[in-house]
């Protein structure tokens, strides 16, 4: 009796997993399935959004209990979607605006029957490091349509002539966070020089030739010189604000000041003599011609203004390297007149002291450099 009652008891127990499992395997679709299913997101942690408009694919996998892959449409959604949403009808999740802090979103996937699950991102406020200014690149460098890999600095100091335009770079570190970073400048005296940031139109032919040859992390900036800008100095100041992060750096803006030569002197042929060799006595002066030539009014020549005078004046280096056993100091440095095409007459004065020897005069003015030896004998 008690053995019948067994078998029987046990064909039951046999007869309702085959069922159970033949039931589970014909749960094939969402309506059959009911709430008998499992909902994995992938990835289910861990999820960072860095910098605006920084992107991360989500999936979502309906399985009913006995493992089988229940196809389905998902409704992706955040409770912050001012912040990061879903690019309509994909599950792409995207950052919309770079947070004033660290920011927590949920993402929610809604199933047709009402059925969800959640999971969270967070949505990291980058900074802004670092902005560096570059030159930006030649009419010839951008008809070759290739990206710039070449990059170089823009310098501390810049020096243009009147009405010319600079065009240079602005890059942004970390490259991603440079689309929603706006410049601005300090410094900028609207009488004399324009300055802003250019947003190119991939519409317009030579913007689109610009935008072929421009990196990642790169800002395009025009500076226009006014014709009231002769000889002016002004530092200018580039920053950035991104968030609570303020970053900058700056450089000189010489206007109308630009150099073309750097001579002691012509020679037969008109030619600019660099290098000079010149002999003295004991404690005695010797006065050395120097002319900086400068670009002023685009080769038209100027009046010389006590202005113009002390400007170019302050930007003649002068200096004396006695290497060579000689003691020569620079009694003085005087201008003697100006002359045509932007040409300033200086007359550097060399005292020669007790001591024989040779001497070097160096003589520079922005980025050219010339040259005198002295030979100092009894």
């Amino acid at each position: 009796m008690n053995k019948n009652i067994t078998k029987a008891f046990a064909l039951i127990m046999l007869s309702l997993l085959a069922f159970s499992f033949v039931s589970c395997k014909d749960k094939k679709t969402l309506d059959e399935a009911g709430d008998d299913i499992y909902i994995i997101l992938r990835p289910a942690s861990g999820i960072e959004l860095q910098y605006q408009g920084d992107t991360v694919e989500m999936q979502c996998v309906v399985k009913n209990f006995s493992g089988d892959i229940i196809p389905t449409e998902v409704e992706w959604t955040t409770d912050k979607p001012e912040l990061a949403t879903f690019k309509e009808g994909t599950n792409k999740l995207y950052a919309v605006a770079s947070p004033e802090k660290n920011e927590d979103i949920q993402i929610k996937a809604t199933l047709p029957n009402g059925r969800y699950a959640v999971t969270q991102a967070t949505l990291t406020r980058w900074n802004v490091k670092e902005i560096e200014l570059l030159k930006a690149p030649s009419s010839s460098e951008i008809d070759k349509g290739e990206v710039i890999t070449k990059l170089a600095y823009l310098g501390s100091d810049v020096y243009l002539n009147l009405d010319e335009t600079l065009l240079f770079w602005v890059r942004v570190k970390p490259a991603q966070v440079s689309g929603q970073a706006q410049l601005s400048f300090d410094g900028v005296d609207e009488q004399l020089f324009s300055v802003e940031e250019l947003v190119l139109d991939p519409k317009n032919a030579d913007d689109a030739k610009k935008l072929a040859v421009t990196p990642e992390g790169i800002k395009w900036c025009k500076l226009q010189l006014k014709p009231s800008a002769l000889f002016t100095n002004h530092k200018l100041t580039v920053k950035l604000k991104e968030g609570l992060s303020t970053v900058k750096t700056k450089f000189n803006l010489s206007a109308g000041t630009k150099i073309s030569e750097l001579y002691f002197g012509r020679d037969q042929t008109d030619s600019p003599i660099t290098f000079v060799n010149k002999e003295m006595g004991l404690n005695e002066d010797l006065d050395i011609d120097v002319y900086p030539s400068l670009d002023l009014y685009s080769g038209d020549g100027g009046p010389c203004t006590p202005e113009m005078t002390e400007q170019v004046k302050e930007g003649l280096k002068c200096e004396i390297k006695n290497d060579n056993g000689a003691a020569c100091v620079i009694a003085k440095v005087e201008f003697k007149e100006y002359e045509q095409y932007g040409a300033h007459h200086f007359v550097v004065r060399v005292h020669s002291g007790g001591i024989e020897g040779s001497s070097t005069l160096v003589v520079s003015y922005q980025d050219q450099k010339i040259e005198c030896v002295i030979d100092v004998k009894k």
